[in-house]
């Protein structure tokens, strides 16, 4: 099939052939072959633990595959590091950005290749915002040179980092999980950008869990599973069912989120969660909102709304919040530990960072918000039996107990997430983008486990930057702009439309980008 915008289809220009790679007993890769096409994009996809991670590491010099080649040009290449990919022309932009937030755009573009004069010896500021400057427009990016990153939105600092990119002279460009922090309008301007890039004759892999941007986005579509390759098409010639059978090896409903109740939960008596006039300098003001025992309550905007502020509010995580939160009429107090007690717990956006202690056992992080003195050491008989229930509870494989968290899949990694806050029977639970970076059946998982704990009574509050996701699973839908509450939606008859509407009046569509 002929990449979009060309006649024909372009020569492969970089292609990876039976590549192999173990770690200990753990078979990675198993031979997979790949062939990117200059002026096309290229999807990857594939479960958490399919071995895109992997490949793509290899393909940017930080593994070495045990056996297989990469070929450019029909030339093989041999990296002994990430310098040597870079000097081949292959730059990955990964979904961790690895700018620095104090330094100013072109100081991040062109760190440590500043242009300089005087024999090396003074850098050439001007040239240095010049180049810059002129890189920015040619892939149609508006954005000041001088500009703080700290400043810029997380669209606009993805887009900088697809410029650093660029700036090493890269025909080869990795994107993994570009969009994963983006609402749909930053994820359009993306787009565009890609678009230019594939216009101007660069050869893309773009890695996404987000199905309906391989349709719109992708020439060409590679499923792994795991680490073996399953099949490669033009995307023309599949379709989101098929693709999804080949990725999780069986058929998934067409439908992934569970049935709601005949009949919303009743909003007879006070809400079981009270939110009253909640303000921050995170950037929320005068939230209020109840949630009633067994309903879903989804919270949608553009990024920079406020919805993650309001659930780090709610938990206590916002030492400048003022307001009230309640759990059946008990006053919450203002930290985690008070939220904890009054039958509140939290999944965290970043689980990495915040949600998991990685180096820890599974056994140890699920049973970590149960027994507080032991975190740390070695669990006892209690420990494991809660740990066992729970790890039931959501699906985990018994057999992963005892192995550290870092060695489980995205998907996995957030069933221990939501499965430690499972151990102490919560009244309610907040999470903020609960699915974010896993992979289509792992969702299907997590949204089970959500509307389970609702039949059970439990009141849930979710923030989701994914349209679809607030639209399928939740009961009713709180709509926020600008730190505030805008408008409040039924989700049965809401549609992205009226969602998208109410997130951004006439005019700040943009806003942030």
């Amino acid at each position: 099939m002929p990449a979009r915008g060309h006649d024909g289809p372009e020569p492969v220009v970089l292609e990876l052939r039976g590549i192999r790679k173990a770690f200990g007993v753990v078979q990675a890769l198993g031979g997979v072959d790949l062939a990117l096409r200059g002026g096309e994009v290229h999807a990857l996809v594939g479960e958490n633990g399919a071995g895109k991670s992997t490949l793509i590491q290899i393909m940017s010099g930080v593994y070495r595959p045990d056996a297989g080649e990469i070929a450019i040009g029909g030339i093989p290449a041999r990296f002994s590091g990430p310098l040597d990919a870079e000097t081949a022309g292959i730059s990955v932009v990964y979904q961790e950005l690895s700018l620095i937030p104090e330094l100013d755009v072109a100081q991040n573009v062109y760190l440590h290749r500043e242009p300089r004069r005087l024999g090396g010896s003074i850098l050439d500021r001007g040239a240095l915002y010049r180049r810059c400057g002129e890189l920015l427009g040619e892939v149609g990016v508006d954005i000041d040179p001088r500009a703080r990153v700290r400043d810029l939105s997380v669209a606009q600092r993805q887009l900088v980092e697809i410029a650093k990119a660029l700036s090493r002279d890269a025909d080869f460009v990795v994107l993994d999980e570009p969009t994963a922090s983006l609402t749909s309008v930053e994820q359009q301007l993306l787009f565009t950008v890609i678009r230019r890039l594939r216009a101007g004759g660069k050869a893309i892999l773009y890695v996404s869990h987000r199905l309906e941007e391989i349709f719109e986005i992708a020439d060409t579509v590679t499923v792994l599973k795991d680490g073996v390759l399953i099949q490669t098409m033009p995307i023309g010639d599949t379709d989101r069912r098929e693709l999804i059978r080949l990725m999780v090896g069986r058929e998934l409903a067409d439908n992934l989120f569970p049935s709601r109740r005949p009949e919303h939960p009743a909003h007879a008596g006070p809400p079981l969660l009270s939110v009253e006039a909640v303000a921050s300098t995170a950037g929320i003001d005068a939230i209020s909102f109840g949630v009633w025992p067994g309903e879903i309550v989804g919270l949608a905007g553009l990024v920079g709304s406020g919805r993650t502020s309001v659930l780090r509010a709610v938990f206590g995580l916002d030492p400048d919040a003022t307001g009230a939160v309640s759990v059946r009429d008990r006053t919450v107090g203002k930290s985690p530990t008070d939220a904890v007690r009054a039958g509140v717990g939290f999944v965290t956006e970043d689980r990495k960072l915040e949600g998991l202690a990685l180096d820890l056992t599974n056994l140890t992080n699920l049973s970590a918000t149960t027994l507080p003195g032991r975190f740390g050491f070695y669990a006892d008989g209690q420990a494991r039996r809660l740990a066992t229930e729970v790890a039931s509870q959501v699906e985990l494989d018994a057999g992963a107990l005892t192995r550290p968290a870092r060695m489980l899949s995205g998907g996995n990694q957030q069933k221990v997430v939501v499965g430690k806050w499972l151990a102490v029977k919560p009244q309610v639970l907040l999470c903020d983008e609960p699915t974010r970076g896993i992979d289509v059946g792992a969702k299907a998982e997590i949204y089970r486990i959500l509307r389970s704990l609702a039949d059970g009574g439990v009141a849930i509050v979710f923030a989701s930057s994914e349209l679809p996701e607030v639209l399928g699973l939740a009961d009713r839908i709180l709509v926020m702009r600008e730190g505030r509450i805008v408008v409040e939606l039924d989700a049965t008859t809401a549609t992205e439309e009226s969602v998208m509407q109410a997130a951004a009046i006439e005019g700040d569509a943009q806003e942030g980008l």
